[in-house]
């Protein structure tokens, strides 16, 4: 089984344009962070999206992440970049 998690672009573009379902024929489940729920479901977003995230499909799960890259526990890309030499290593290229 393919496990996926959605940003909240990638849904909000599925759903504007009516084709959300498309993720549950390609995937069967899709995850989605509990902070994109929160997104979708901000009040400046569109009434189409706001509609859908309320009442949410089957298919869909909301999951929170654990660990050290969860929202309530976040590090610094830095921090990351030590753990991840090749990180580092871009980041210098790039910035």
């Amino acid at each position: 089984m393919i496990v996926v998690v959605a940003d909240t672009s990638p849904i909000r573009y599925l759903v504007r344009i009516g084709e959300i379902a498309l993720l549950k024929k390609l995937y069967g489940v899709v995850i989605v962070p509990a902070v994109v729920l929160d997104e979708l479901q901000a009040e400046d977003g569109l009434p189409v999206v706001r509609a859908w995230a309320g009442s949410l499909p089957a298919w869909v799960r909301v999951r929170s992440p654990a660990g050290s890259l969860a929202v309530g526990n976040r590090i610094s890309i830095e921090a990351r970049a030590r753990r991840l030499p090749w990180l580092k290593n871009s980041m210098r290229r790039c910035c």
